[in-house]
């Protein structure tokens, strides 16, 4: 097992775990196991798999919009992590049950949902829902933790914002699951939702200033205060000439992300910036960055342009040069948690894969390293299947010096 990041309070923690039954993956009596590895290194997840605590494996023929598969959903810094286990034949293992995520025969097309603890390397499945709800899509499920009212203990809530159309119009419940809050299991609530009649694509949820915000990469971000008893749906649309017509095919997730970095909202993405501007000339590829700013009213968001940036500037600067990589459009990964301006992509080709960081003021590589994703196709690999994950730090990270990865 390689050892704990020697410098970073983050990781880069690839999406789709391994599975594993033998002991030697694991510390006795633990669920998790963590092959840390420093940014841009890739870190990977592997759970445990025993008669009594079953997990499936991706399966070979992967594609990433089945559910057959284990998926990171969201982290949080006090080590959660959110798993949505895949779907499987129902058998009732019961709320509670470690990494078994087969749900009860009421919920059969749920999946399951398993929170993580990492600090305590175990795993617990989140109860069932009733006959009257469903867990749909991954994609518009977060996880949201803030400390209660009494200023001891920390809640941890789940949240799935669901999408129903209906005679043009489409309306949207928040399924919601809290133990602390005293819910009394799932609790489902009516919310606006201010789209109207465009369809949501589900591309993530993140939290941000204590609220969960909702991804659509194609067209915007729906925000509300997940804890209120009548949650109110805010949206923000995607800057200005950003917005794409709706498509469910579509991978934006390669070339487009909304993540936090340095407390700022950030949207990127690399775009061909004649057809942006709407001039159809030949393209230039850009990569820019913007951030979500208050009005000065305070009750709309603006966003404000901070990097554009030509790819080709970044092709020409003697720190791409001195990697070896190829002069190819890359695809985007995640931004700096702590670093605003600084965007991690993946390079890709039929031999390698590295993943590199990039200063968009200086255009500099700021570190560049091969890696790895061993349960996900290459061609697969995108924003949508990495998260940054800030470290509590309580993880026992272990003591092995980190392995080699030079081999690509």
């Amino acid at each position: 097992m390689a050892a704990p990041p020697r410098e970073a309070t983050w990781v880069i923690l690839a999406c789709v775990p391994s599975v594993s039954s033998s002991d030697g993956d694991f510390e006795a009596g633990d669920h998790l196991a963590f092959d840390w590895r420093d940014p841009p290194g890739v870190s990977l997840l592997t759970l445990r798999q025993s008669d009594s605590v079953f997990v499936s494996p991706a399966p070979r023929d992967f594609c990433p919009d089945r559910d057959d598969h284990p998926y990171v959903v969201a982290v949080d810094s006090a080590g959660g992590l959110l798993l949505r286990g895949a779907r499987r034949s129902a058998h009732d293992f019961g709320p509670g049950v470690a990494l078994g995520f087969d749900p009860a025969p009421s919920c059969a097309n749920d999946g399951g949902y398993i929170l993580c603890h990492a600090t305590l390397r175990m795993a617990y499945l989140y109860p069932p829902c009733s006959d009257e709800y469903r867990l749909l899509y991954a994609g518009n499920v977060g996880m949201i933790r803030r400390t209660a009212a009494d200023g001891d203990h920390p809640i941890r809530l789940l949240a799935e914002l669901q999408i129903e159309s209906g005679n043009g119009i489409h309306r949207a419940t928040l399924l919601r699951y809290s133990q602390e809050l005293g819910l009394g299991g799932w609790a489902s609530t009516k919310v606006n939702y201010p789209p109207g009649r465009r369809s949501w694509c589900g591309d993530g949820v993140i939290v941000h200033a204590g609220m969960l915000w909702w991804v659509d990469l194609s067209f915007g971000l729906l925000t509300c205060d997940a804890f209120a008893a009548k949650p109110d749906m805010r949206f923000v649309p995607l800057p200005e000439g950003c917005k794409l017509p709706y498509s469910s095919d579509a991978d934006h997730a390669k070339h487009r992300c909304v993540n936090v970095s340095d407390g700022e909202l950030a949207f990127v993405q690399i775009h061909d910036y004649d057809t942006a501007a709407g001039r159809g000339a030949p393209s230039t590829i850009m990569i820019s960055m913007w951030t979500l700013q208050q009005s000065d009213a305070g009750e709309e968001s603006v966003w404000s342009l901070r990097h554009r940036v030509r790819v080709d500037e970044i092709w020409d600067h003697v720190t791409y040069r001195k990697t070896m990589m190829p002069r190819r459009v890359p695809v985007l990964a995640l931004l700096h948690p702590k670093e605003l301006g600084v965007v991690f992509f993946f390079q890709i080709t039929s031999r390698n894969s590295w993943m590199f960081a990039v200063d968009l003021v200086t255009r500099i590589v700021l570190e560049c390293k091969k890696y790895k994703m061993p349960q996900l196709p290459t061609m697969y690999h995108s924003s949508r299947h990495v998260r940054a994950w800030e470290l509590p730090h309580s993880i026992c990270r272990g003591e092995d010096d980190e392995t080699d990865e030079s081999d690509g």
